[in-house]
């Protein structure tokens, strides 16, 4: 049995919701098919008011 896996840095691991692997594939090799299911929200731009608008 072999050990297939992700590497994956710290700062992103959070982000990790799931990882599988899949071995009943049909290619001809010894690795599993591995699978990863990332989430990751993103900062958009804020819309910036200003307190004295200028009329």
């Amino acid at each position: 049995m072999k050990i297939d896996h992700i590497s994956i840095s710290n700062r992103w691991r959070s982000c990790v919701e799931d990882c599988r692997s899949f071995w009943g594939t049909c290619l001809d090799s010894d690795q599993a098919l591995v699978r990863e299911r990332i989430s990751m929200h993103f900062a958009g731009r804020r819309k910036v008011t200003s307190a004295n608008p200028l009329d």
